[in-house]
């Protein structure tokens, strides 16, 4: 069930199929599968007009980077380094690839294990995301406020959550979530039933 879900939105949004095996190749430092992969996604979606185009550009610029160096010297691969980490950060939290376990490639930004964690319990619990930057966003109008993952507005979702600079919906957190939850090794988590309150007579 939880994979139909994901190849639902692939097939909705195919662009995320490329993202996702371009983040699996780069994991296992298989650079030129990468890019052949991310080159694949650029132009399917170069065909159809995308709004990802420009995001799948840098990606393949980034993926650039690391060819160049995984065959660089030690001192031209620690400046290589530099520049690429620097590139690969959260849009929520800003930690670093190398800092966190997961980093998923989004439409405009990356959001990491971490912040996918806290911004699904928020989701799961109607929790209240950071009002201020809400309101701060708000303020700005509707129609520059979007998910930053599918593009979609307020009036599209169920929820937004509020990052420092990007939102993400609802729909985006889940499907982040379900996709670290598979890369997961062992048993997954089952959610505790819920309790029942017996109603005293």
């Amino acid at each position: 069930m939880e994979e139909d879900k994901i190849l639902m939105l692939y097939q909705a949004i195919p662009e995320f199929d490329y993202m996702h095996r371009w983040c699996e190749a780069m994991d296992r430092k298989q650079y030129e599968d990468a890019l052949v992969i991310i080159k694949e996604g650029l132009k399917f979606a170069e065909k159809r007009d995308s709004q990802f185009i420009k995001y799948l550009r840098e990606l393949a610029q980034k993926t650039k980077l690391s060819l160049k160096e995984a065959s660089a010297d030690p001192k031209e691969k620690a400046k290589i380094r530099k520049k690429r980490e620097g590139r690969f950060s959260c849009s929520f939290c800003g930690k670093k690839r190398a800092e966190v376990s997961v980093l998923i490639a989004a439409a405009s930004g990356f959001i990491c294990d971490e912040c996918v964690q806290v911004c699904y319990e928020i989701v799961e619990e109607r929790l209240p995301a950071n009002p201020e930057k809400q309101a701060k966003f708000l303020a700005q109008g509707e129609d520059r406020i979007s998910c930053f993952s599918c593009g979609k507005k307020p009036a599209e979702v169920s929820l937004l959550v509020a990052g420092p600079k990007v939102f993400i919906c609802d729909g985006c957190i889940k499907t982040c979530h379900e996709i670290i939850m598979a890369k997961r090794p062992g048993p997954k988590p089952v959610k505790p039933a819920k309790r029942i309150r017996k109603s005293r007579k």
